[in-house]
């Protein structure tokens, strides 16, 4: 297995998409006034990407317990959106991207039950280590009450980090590929109900629908490519190592959207700068202590 090629598609992957969750933020508090509606245009954007992702992927055919486990994580895919792009509004994404480790604390569990995945006791430790400092980013100065966005984060990690050790579990069965494109495929159905049912983002659906190409509109086709682009190197990167280290090299994820948004901002043209601190420098440091000695065996 090779640790460090697995490590490197981690780390690119991390960097794509922190770039997709600066446009995330951008969507969320000035784009679209209702979440669904990003959602939902999530969902068209996709629709003409699907025969060029066939394409080039060249899926194999599934079996039918394969469809249903690819069906469970297009679901979880779909229905996380929701409360991600919710607590985007309360907390600035650098701390959004760092609820995520919320989710570490259950993989390490998750992962020795559903794919036997042992690691030793100075991986745990290193692991341990960055989801405290994780958590910790999340806290406001000064005090250790929470940030609102955190009870949004809360129910989406539970379920993403059931999904990751799912994917682990897709991924020891299914080409990466195969897996990568019927993920995306079986989320379709889920983007076109939403569009049926929520009638609160109807209007704002259809004013893009009939104007798709408008400047207000280029972060969401920015955010999707990136989206996509990231999801490659990520699904690669699961099929070859475990998940937990996966997570564990993932947790600079926060600190490249820090960086992206504080430094890239006007760069990409999105207005949602953040200001740099101690504390998070400090946490950052120690995260890349423990990410350290996850690959001490």
């Amino acid at each position: 297995m090779n640790y460090l090629f697995g490590a490197l598609l981690v780390i690119i992957s991390n960097v794509i998409i922190s770039v997709a969750n600066v446009f995330d933020g951008q969507l969320s508090r000035k784009t679209f006034s209702s979440i669904w509606s990003i959602v939902i245009v999530n969902g068209i954007i996709l629709l003409p990407a699907l025969p060029i992702m066939f394409f080039i992927l060249r899926p194999e055919a599934i079996t039918k317990p394969q469809l249903l486990i690819l069906l469970i994580i297009a679901s979880i895919e779909f229905f996380y959106q929701f409360p991600y792009y919710k607590a985007l509004r309360y907390a600035d994404t650098s701390v959004v991207a760092s609820l995520f480790s919320f989710e570490k604390i259950l993989i390490p569990i998750l992962a020795y039950f559903i794919v036997q995945e042992r690691l030793a006791p100075l991986q745990y430790l290193g692991f341990s280590i960055i989801v405290l400092c994780s958590i910790a980013i999340t806290f406001k100065k000064f005090s250790w009450k929470p940030n609102r966005a955190i009870l949004f984060m809360i129910p989406v990690t539970i379920i993403l980090a059931f999904n990751s050790v799912l994917q682990k579990y897709g991924l020891n069965q299914i080409e990466w590929k195969t897996f990568f494109f019927y993920t995306n495929v079986l989320s379709v159905p889920f983007y076109i109900l939403a569009f049926i049912f929520i009638k609160s983002a109807y209007k704002e659906v259809k004013e893009f629908i009939k104007s798709p190409f408008r400047k207000l509109y280029i972060p969401i086709y920015s955010q999707n490519i990136a989206t996509w682009a990231s999801g490659v190197f990520g699904t690669l990167a699961l099929s070859m190592l475990p998940v937990t280290i996966v997570k564990a090299i993932g947790s600079f994820h926060a600190f490249i959207v820090h960086l992206v948004a504080s430094k890239g901002s006007k760069t990409l043209k999105i207005d949602n700068k953040e200001n740099i601190s101690a504390k998070k420098i400090i946490l950052f440091i120690l995260i890349g202590i423990g990410v350290f000695l996850t690959f001490q065996k």
